[in-house]
């Protein structure tokens, strides 16, 4: 339960950061209805899920090698590295300024469609994935295909959870709560995202100093 735990969080952090993917899911919602708005949420998970896979049997295989503990100072300090890298593009990034859909076609299958592909064109996420492992623990011991699909489970179940939650808040709130404040909201995700990865990757190399 620890490792889906784990994976839950990883997921769910993940998502709450990818702010375009947020403004996206609201933005499809309001104008094409929830039956779009979860087509656009199942398409970010389905491709998310992809990197997900991968990093866990990235860091699935780091455990099989002969000097897998003596290599794991070093792929922290990678992993931190990452994190302050998300998280400075995070501080830098342009905020949502519209909640209104560029021309696209509604309805499920094209929307998801589509979204999977653009979900499916952002590798970075990929390193991110192997970022939060290694932040996790888990590449202190090694994965038997029990816990891996414990840690994948979770980790699309909090990616899916999120998505699901915005396209809902949308097609509740979506047309009654006035645009500048939802944005405000959206955009407050940005800022706390980067204090959050900077955290994340303060503690990531906090056992590396002690050992110091």
């Amino acid at each position: 339960m620890i490792l889906l735990f784990k994976g839950f969080v990883l997921g769910f952090i993940f998502a709450v950061t990818m702010i375009a993917g947020t403004v996206w899911c609201a933005q499809v919602t309001i104008r094409h209805g929830m039956r779009s708005g979860l087509g656009a949420a199942l398409g970010i998970t389905l491709g998310q899920a992809v990197w997900i896979v991968l990093a866990v049997s990235s860091v699935l295989l780091f455990t099989m090698l002969p000097l897998n503990r003596e290599l794991m100072p070093m792929l922290r300090t990678v992993a931190a590295i990452i994190f302050v890298y998300m998280s400075i593009k995070l501080f830098r990034a342009r905020k949502a300024e519209s909640l209104r859909c560029p021309a696209a076609e509604g309805g499920f299958d094209r929307i998801l469609m589509g979204t999977l592909a653009v979900s499916l064109g952002m590798p970075m996420r990929y390193f991110g994935y192997v970022a939060f492992c290694v932040a996790a623990g888990l590449g202190y011991h090694r994965l038997d295909p029990e816990r891996i699909t414990l840690v994948i489970a979770g980790a699309v179940t909090g990616t899916a959870l999120w998505w699901i939650y915005i396209v809902v808040l949308a097609r509740i709130f979506g047309r009654k709560v006035p645009e500048p404040i939802t944005l405000r909201s959206i955009n407050k995700l940005n800022p706390l995202g980067g204090v959050l990865y900077l955290l994340i990757g303060a503690m990531t190399v906090a056992p590396l100093l002690v050992k110091t």
